[in-house]
């Protein structure tokens, strides 16, 4: 099982689809089949590989380690500009065509969306501390990086000339003081130049990471 966590607008619905051209079975936020609500009731053909999206799969954590100890779980993070403009002002052809807060306007709703970047990005980067050897990041800027170790930690071996990724990131200013815990997150996490950022973050701020109890 490869499990793909992320905050919402970080690429992980591309990834899923990529991963899924070379897994026997692939799970793309399936509502319908599987609620997000009953990880426990959750069945599976008898294959070899499946991929499996939610950005919040990191909320049963403790159920799918359990009933399924050989996975690999893969984060994948963006710039945390580009996150929360595209939540706050979704394309028409996003994929999927989601309008996340849509009741709420201006402040409010930039507000919200740079507290759910905050929330998944901490649940996220805190498994490194929870299964560090199951734990791989892909970092939506550097992909191709992020799938070679996720190539090397299972059997499968992607054609990375056939990713078709491109970068659309646009860094857009907004107002961070909106959300105070965001922004201090966001800062750090502008100074990171690398590809393991969960590892970096706890060598900075050890403390960080371990405030959050899933």
């Amino acid at each position: 099982m490869v499990w793909i966590i992320s905050s919402p607008r970080s690429g992980s619905s591309f990834l899923c689809d990529y991963i899924g051209k070379y897994t026997d079975k692939k799970y793309n936020e399936p509502f319908q089949t599987h609620p997000i609500e009953t990880p426990r009731l959750w069945k599976f053909p008898d294959v070899d590989t499946i991929v499996f999206k939610y950005c919040e799969n990191w909320r049963s954590i403790h159920v799918l380690t359990n009933l399924y100890p050989n996975s690999i779980y893969v984060h994948i993070w963006r710039n945390p500009n580009d996150v929360v403009y595209s939540m706050f002002n979704p394309k028409p052809d996003s994929i999927p065509p989601r309008n996340l807060y849509g009741g709420y306007e201006g402040d409010d709703r930039l507000r919200l969306c740079m507290q759910r970047w905050y929330s998944n990005m901490m649940h996220c980067l805190s498994l490194y501390n929870i299964i560090p050897k199951q734990y791989i990041e892909i970092r939506y800027e550097h992909m191709e990086l992020g799938l070679e170790l996720l190539s090397k930690a299972t059997d499968l071996k992607f054609n990375l000339d056939e990713l078709g990724f491109k970068n659309r990131n646009i860094e857009p200013e907004l107002n961070w003081d909106l959300n105070p815990a965001a922004k201090n997150l966001r800062n750090l996490v502008k100074k990171f130049d690398g590809t393991h950022l969960a590892e970096w973050v706890n060598k900075k701020r050890p403390k960080l990471l371990q405030r959050v109890v899933l």
